[in-house]
């Protein structure tokens, strides 16, 4: 559900693409840990060692120490993108104003997300989520 509310499409259209990308080994289901009823999308290797998917190491090695400006404008292009099409924005876990680190030591886990009250470990913090909340001030700030 949250893959097609982002992709503002159908769950009929998601769910095809979604089974096109499995049987070409880009994408795998993994049953969740937390909700046992539904599932988590992983990223499969190959497709993160596919050469097109690694334009953001290119791009950081051609701009060298402007690499940080050049991320706040990309930034504040999607950001501006994403408002105008009246969409959220989501992206990792430890980038969303509601991480938490080194703050859930009563859920047994390192992390914290602030916003749904859930311990996160260290892999958590890594993946995407659809509740995410940019922490990035924005370059006009």
């Amino acid at each position: 559900m949250a893959l097609t509310r982002y992709l503002n499409a159908t769950r009929g259209t998601t769910s095809q693409t979604f089974i096109a990308l499995e049987r070409k080994g880009f994408v795998g289901r993994v049953p969740s840990e937390r909700d046992k009823r539904s599932v988590d999308l992983e990223l499969m290797q190959k497709a993160r060692s596919h050469p097109e998917l690694r334009l953001a190491e290119r791009a950081d090695a051609a701009l060298g120490e402007r690499v940080g400006d050049a991320r706040l404008l990309l930034s504040d292009l999607l950001k501006g993108l994403v408002e105008h099409n009246e969409g959220r924005m989501f992206g990792q876990c430890r980038t969303c104003r509601h991480f938490r680190r080194n703050e859930s030591a009563e859920t047994g886990e390192p992390h914290l997300c602030g916003l749904l009250n859930v311990g996160l470990t260290n892999a958590d913090s890594a993946l995407i989520c659809v509740e995410q909340e940019s922490s990035v001030i924005s370059a006009k700030s």
